[in-house]
C-alpha cells in the first residue's frame, strides 16, 4: 500500500484447509484474531497480542495447540462481503505453522489484492451506476449494480418488451457468482423474461434493500434509480405488472420488504425462507418479551441457531455472535446495520449485549418499523387493496435456520385477519427454500399469471 492503513485486520486459522480466508462458515468456523489499526505506515509491522486482540473462541495465547494454516487479511472496508473475499482487501500467503507451549512470533506480509472481475458476454451485462440519493447520505460517490441476464428473444426480437424479474439471492453471493451466463437466460422457458441478479450489500453486509438509518436509503436507490436505468437498457415494459420479484434467504426477507414499502411498484413477490419474517421468533426468541435474551432461551440453555437433520445442533448463536465481534461486519450484527438508531460512538446500537445476550428493549422496539411480519399484521387494512394475491412465502419445514417458524406465526395471525397472503409450509430444507417439488413448479406459474392476463390486455397487443 501507498497509504497508511487504517482498518482491521483479521487473521485465519485452521488446521485442514490451506486457504483459511476462504474457510469460514456457520458450518466450518474456525478459529479468528483480529486487531484494529490507525494510520500504519507502508511497510511498519502491526503487532497482534492478548493485549490488543479480538479473537475467537479463545485469545491467542489460550489458542489449542497443534499445527495450522494461517493467513492474514487487511480490511479496508471497500466492500460488505465477509473480509476474506472482499474486493480490493490485502492477504498474505498462507502459512502454516505449530502453536506450542512457549509464545512465538509470526511475520505476515499482506502483499496480494482481491481482485473483482464480472465477466459479461452477449447474454450477460454489467449494469453500475452512481446512485444520488445514497451519494448524498454518505457524503461521497456510492455505486449499485446488477447483472441482467437476456434471453434468447431479446436479441432475435428487436422490437419486442419485456417483463422483468428481479432476484434477490441471500448473503454471500456477488456479481462473481452469475458469471456462468454465456447463454441465453432459460430459467423460466415458458415466458422470455430479463432476469436481473441483485447485488445487495449495504456497508456492514446484506442491506436487505431496506430505507436504513444508517446504510442510507437502498431501497429508494433500486426503485427509483437503478431499475429503470434497467428497464431503459433492456426494453422492458416499465409496469408494475412486469416488475416480479424472487428472493430467498436474506433475499426473501428484502422480497417482502420492497413488496411492503413499495406496493404499487411490483406486480408479484416470492419470497423463499425469508431471514426472520416475524421478530416474535428471531431465531428462537420474541425479541419484544421482557427479559429477552438471545444466547439463552427460557431454561438457560444456549439457545441454537443452526440445526441440521442427522447432525443435530451445529452453532449456537452466542457462538456465531462472538465470531462476527472478530470479522466487525455482517451475519446478524448486519440487521442492526439497517434497523436501529446510532449510538453516543456513530455505530448502530446493539440489539443484544455482547457478553450476557440480554436484549435491549428500546432497541427491539426500533425494529417494529422493519419487522415484515408485524408490518404485513397491523397495516393490512392499508396494504391490502394493493398486494392482496401478489404475495407468497414458502418455507421448508426443516429449514436447517429455523425460519420455518416465523412464517407459521406469521402464516396464523394473516388468516385471523382473513388477508390473501399466499404462505406455503411444506417438507424442503433451507438451501431450496421452497418446499415441495410442488410449489417449486406451482409458483413460477403463479408469477406470471397476471403479467399475461395484462399483457394481452394490452392495445395493440405485444408480442
Amino acid at each position: 500500500m501507498a497509504e497508511p492503513f487504517s482498518g482491521r485486520v483479521v487473521i485465519f486459522l485452521s488446521k485442514t484447509d490451506r486457504e483459511p480466508r476462504f474457510s469460514d462458515t456457520w458450518l466450518n468456523r474456525i478459529a479468528l484474531i483480529g486487531a484494529d489499526f490507525s494510520r500504519i505506515p507502508p511497510d511498519q509491522c502491526m503487532w497482534i497480542t492478548d493485549t490488543n486482540a479480538i479473537s475467537y473462541p479463545v485469545l491467542p495465547s489460550e489458542m489449542e495447540r497443534g499445527q495450522y494454516f494461517v493467513q492474514a487479511v487487511m480490511d479496508l472496508g471497500l466492500s460488505a462481503l465477509a473480509p476474506g473475499r472482499s474486493p480490493g482487501n490485502l492477504y498474505s500467503d498462507p502459512s502454516q505453522v505449530y502453536f506450542g507451549k512457549t509464545g512465538q512470533s509470526l511475520r505476515l506480509v499482506c502483499k496480494h489484492r482481491i481482485q473483482q472481475e464480472i465477466q459479461e458476454s452477449a447474454w450477460s451485462k454489467l449494469v453500475r451506476i452512481q446512485s444520488g440519493r445514497l451519494s448524498a447520505f454518505h457524503g461521497k460517490p456510492v455505486f449499485v449494480q446488477a447483472k441482467v441476464h437476456l434471453p434468447e428473444a431479446w436479441q432475435k426480437e428487436p422490437q419486442r418488451r419485456f417483463p422483468m424479474l428481479l432476484f434477490i439471492p441471500g448473503a454471500g453471493f456477488d456479481l462473481e457468482n452469475a458469471n456462468w451466463q454465456t447463454g441465453p437466460e432459460k430459467m423460466f422457458p415458458d415466458e422470455p423474461i430479463v432476469v436481473v441478479w441483485l447485488e445487495a450489500y449495504g456497508p456492514d453486509g446484506h442491506g436487505e434493500f431496506a430505507n436504513s438509518r444508517n446504510n442510507g436509503p437502498w431501497g429508494d436507490a433500486l426503485v427509483h434509480e437503478l431499475i429503470p436505468e434497467i428497464e431503459r437498457r433492456f426494453r422492458c415494459f416499465g409496469h408494475r405488472e412486469a416488475r416480479l420479484i424472487r428472493g430467498h434467504s436474506a433475499g426473501g426477507g428484502a422480497t417482502l420488504r420492497l413488496m411492503l414499502n413499495y406496493p404499487e411498484f411490483f406486480g408479484y413477490g416470492w419470497s423463499s425462507a425469508p431471514s426472520p419474517s416475524d421478530y416474535r421468533d428471531f431465531h428462537g426468541a420474541n425479541i419484544y418479551e421482557p427479559g429477552a435474551n438471545m444466547f439463552y432461551d427460557r431454561d438457560g440453555e444456549l439457545r441454537p441457531v443452526v440445526e441440521i437433520a442427522g447432525m443435530g445442533i451445529v452453532a449456537y448463536f452466542k457462538d456465531m455472535s462472538d465470531r462476527e465481534q472478530v470479522l466487525g461486519r455482517g451475519g446478524f450484527r448486519t440487521l442492526e446495520a439497517i434497523f436501529t438508531q446510532r449510538g453516543p460512538d456513530g455505530q448502530p446500537e446493539h440489539l443484544w449485549d455482547r457478553r450476557t445476550g440480554a436484549v435491549n428493549p428500546k432497541v427491539a422496539a426500533d425494529w417494529r418499523s422493519y419487522d415484515n411480519g408485524y408490518q404485513l399484521i397491523h397495516r393490512w387494512n392499508e396494504l391490502g387493496p394493493k398486494l392482496a394475491g401478489r404475495i407468497s412465502i414458502t418455507v421448508g419445514t426443516f429449514d436447517q435456520l429455523g425460519l420455518a417458524g416465523p412464517v407459521m406465526l406469521l402464516k396464523k395471525d394473516l388468516e385471523a385477519i382473513g388477508a390473501d397472503v399466499r404462505i406455503t409450509v411444506s417438507p424442503g430444507d433451507h438451501l431450496h427454500g421452497m418446499g415441495s417439488l410442488e410449489t417449486a413448479k406451482e409458483e413460477p406459474r403463479r408469477m406470471f399469471e397476471r403479467f399475461r392476463k395484462w399483457r394481452d390486455q394490452q392495445q395493440p397487443r405485444n408480442p
